[in-house]
């Protein structure tokens, strides 16, 4: 009803549970929204942008080129917890962007029988961006965490972007601490994508992903590791829709299970056809190589 906006749903899930979504919200074009009902937080930052769904909402006033945005939820899990918190972020005229979150998360309760008592934690973030070009631009992210249990910890994330004519190449480094929830959780990933446009209708494409948990000064401590090579080619077939062919190949190195490292080969075909708005597609993956050895 003009600005006013307010969804209803119904749904079930799992094997005999049931759920229902609600939502309502008023929203200017020019000044912000206010909405309220089940929630999900979306920060708008792969460092930042844990999603906290629940019962709450969230304000956007914009002033100028300023955003204000404050928001709540109370999650409804296992162990429920709430969430608040408020995000400033200015635009210095089209290419340069600057974020300050902040928010802190607290556990309310604990079922019995769990090892632990309730924990929170505090996070403030940083986000900087700026756009060289259409399509090239470098972003930067600082996170810092105040965990009740855990301790202090900070986290980074680099990401460069560059396109030129029909070639892209995204590249991405990020380094994570404390996970309050359980304790110590330290990782890194690392991402490095490639894209050329061969012909107006074929392109091909590589993608290498790099995860390693738990880290150490001591290589051999490292109890996960994860490595992902993707290859392959997308061709856009006229009147027979899209065909993407992808090979991957993944490799895991877990030292808590017997110091064993596996690696898996496959192939996946991936079809689909538009129709104005509806879409279909089918996919298939080949039967994957598996190669373990242990005590490496």
């Amino acid at each position: 009803l003009g600005p006013l906006n307010v969804p209803l749903s119904g749904r079930t899930s799992g094997s005999f549970g049931q759920s229902r979504w609600f939502s309502a919200g008023y929203e200017d074009a020019e000044h912000g929204y206010i909405r309220a009902g089940d929630f999900s937080i979306d920060l708008s930052s792969p460092l930042m942008g844990r999603y906290y769904s629940g019962r709450g909402g969230d304000i956007l006033y914009r002033h100028n080129n300023t955003e204000y945005r404050m928001f709540y939820t109370r999650s409804r899990g296992s162990v429920p917890s709430e969430t608040m918190g408020m995000q400033v972020g200015h635009n210095f005229g089209e290419n340069r962007t600057i974020r300050l979150t902040a928010f802190r998360n607290s556990e309310l309760s604990v079922p019995e029988g769990y090892y632990r008592d309730p924990e929170s934690s505090t996070m403030i973030g940083l986000y900087a961006g700026y756009q060289f070009s259409k399509g090239t631009e470098i972003t930067a992210e600082f996170g810092a965490s105040d965990a009740s249990s855990s301790g202090s910890d900070t986290a980074w994330r680099i990401n460069a972007r560059y396109e030129i004519h029909r070639f892209t190449t995204n590249c991405e480094w990020l380094r994570s601490g404390a996970d309050f929830r359980g304790g110590w959780h330290d990782s890194e990933i690392k991402r490095v994508g490639i894209s050329w446009k061969i012909l107006d209708d074929l392109n091909i494409f590589g993608n290498f992903h790099q995860s390693r948990f738990n880290l150490s000064d001591n290589p051999d401590l490292q109890s996960l590791r994860n490595r992902n090579l993707a290859y392959g080619l997308t061709w856009n077939a006229g009147d027979f829709g899209q065909i993407r062919i992808t090979r991957r190949i993944d490799r895991r190195r877990d030292i808590a299970v017997e110091n064993s490292e596996i690696e898996r080969v496959s192939t996946e075909y991936l079809i689909s056809k538009d129709w104005g708005g509806f879409r279909l597609s089918a996919s298939w993956r080949d039967k994957s190589d598996e190669n373990q050895s242990t005590g490496l």
